[in-house]
């Protein structure tokens, strides 16, 4: 009996032990995790800050850098007793044109339904926009994001599927009362064209093959078309001028930047930033939109959550 009892203690402390360095495992894998995600995370957020740098010298220039991609050499430090070390590590950053998407905060109807939003839907979101001589209200708020169309009931789950959302956006104005300059038609995609100049799809992109435009009589004179016939500018103060919400440059990116690391013997923990930033006149910048997620190297990314929408980041998305 003794033999028997010594035996099940055995057995109990060692099913014990076993279930400790399970669970001591469990927990480095854990914390070995976290500080990958962490570094990878600094990363991430580091090719995007470098990525603006570069940004800001473009836009003072006029420059586009559309569907460009920048390569960042950017140091990871590693602790070993006591000591940190700089690893160089390589991270991505594609770069699209925001700006020559057409906002649909500030559209106009025949431009929107030119995109494929139906006309009826078009003016409730316009009757549910604010406006500068109404006090705002909760039935008045600008679309934070372009989900806001089927989130706020402005079209069904069938039209919402429809629509081609890239080239669509809310973020590119900075003074909601006093949009400019925030659709550059250089870059922007033929059905965009063709909603604002009121052209087919196939004169759209005979007219996108032609650019740049040099001027806003270049772009006219390309077009063939009297202005007074176009989606814009039809009631312009100034004959022969661009309409406000257009321009040949771009003061807005989106930018999407994915960086990785790995400990020894441990899979890469990766982690996708993606960001807008507008650009102001005097080569300021303030960023318009900010999501955080988890990267699956070699693979698509994993849904994320996003950590710094336009309102969290202290701007309103207009």
């Amino acid at each position: 009996m003794a033999l028997v009892s010594a035996l099940a203690m055995l057995l109990l402390f060692s099913l014990l032990g076993a279930a400790y360095v399970r669970s001591m495992r469990i927990e480095f894998d854990s914390a070995n995790y976290a500080t990958q995600e962490t570094r990878a995370r600094y990363l991430a957020r580091g090719g995007i800050n470098a990525a603006v740098g570069v940004l800001e010298t473009a836009v003072k220039r006029g420059d586009s850098l559309d569907g460009q991609t920048f390569n960042f050499e950017l140091p990871l430090y590693v602790s070993r007793q006591l000591e940190r070390t700089a690893k160089p590590q390589q991270v991505t950053v594609r770069v699209s044109d925001e700006s020559g998407r057409l906002n649909i905060n500030h559209a106009g109807l025949d431009v929107m339904e030119g995109v494929g939003i139906d006309r009826e839907a078009a003016g409730k979101l316009t009757n549910g926009l604010p406006r500068a001589d109404l006090p705002s209200s909760d039935d008045r708020q600008w679309l934070a994001s372009v989900d806001g169309l089927l989130t706020r009931g402005f079209v069904d789950g069938r039209s919402f599927a429809a629509l081609d959302r890239e080239i669509l956006t809310v973020y590119t104005v900075s003074d909601p009362f006093n949009p400019e300059g925030y659709l550059n038609i250089n870059t922007a995609a033929p059905v965009v064209l063709a909603a604002i100049f009121n052209l087919t799809i196939a004169e759209a992109e005979t007219l996108a093959a032609a650019r740049p435009f040099s001027s806003w009589q270049d772009a006219v004179t390309k077009t063939g078309r009297d202005p007074t016939t176009y989606n814009v500018g039809r009631f312009l103060a100034i004959p022969g001028s661009m309409p406000p919400a257009l321009s040949l440059t771009s003061q807005c990116y989106r930018l999407v930047c994915e960086a990785f690391a790995s400990g020894p013997g441990a899979r890469p923990v990766g982690v996708q930033v993606e960001a807008v930033v507008i650009f102001d006149e005097n080569g300021g910048h303030r960023f318009r939109y900010w999501a955080e997620s988890i990267a699956v190297p070699g693979g698509d990314d994993e849904a994320g959550v996003e950590i710094a929408p336009a309102e969290d980041a202290g701007v309103e998305a207009q």
